[in-house]
């Protein structure tokens, strides 16, 4: 169930993204093409989206590590998730 809620949750936010390209896009990256504004904005959701298995591997290893103290370790990779 944690599974289909969070495959939810990551394709709500593609969509709101996706939805809201063109505003970011003119909000964060002034220019006068459009067009390299665009994909600017779809450059750093790739980035972001690119980035976030290695984000899993550091954060996956400090949460099961059995060397001492596992509970201050998920703390703080829940509090950098968050």
């Amino acid at each position: 169930m944690a599974a289909c809620a969070d495959n939810l949750v990551e394709w709500y936010d593609f969509a709101v993204y996706g939805a809201f390209a063109t505003v970011i896009a003119t909000t964060f990256f002034p220019g006068s093409d459009p067009s390299a504004r665009l994909l600017a904005s779809f450059a750093v959701f790739a980035t972001a989206f690119l980035v976030r298995p290695f984000g899993a591997l550091l954060f996956g290893r400090l949460g099961e590590s059995s060397s001492g103290g596992r509970s201050p370790r998920r703390f703080a990779a829940t509090r950098v998730a968050c």
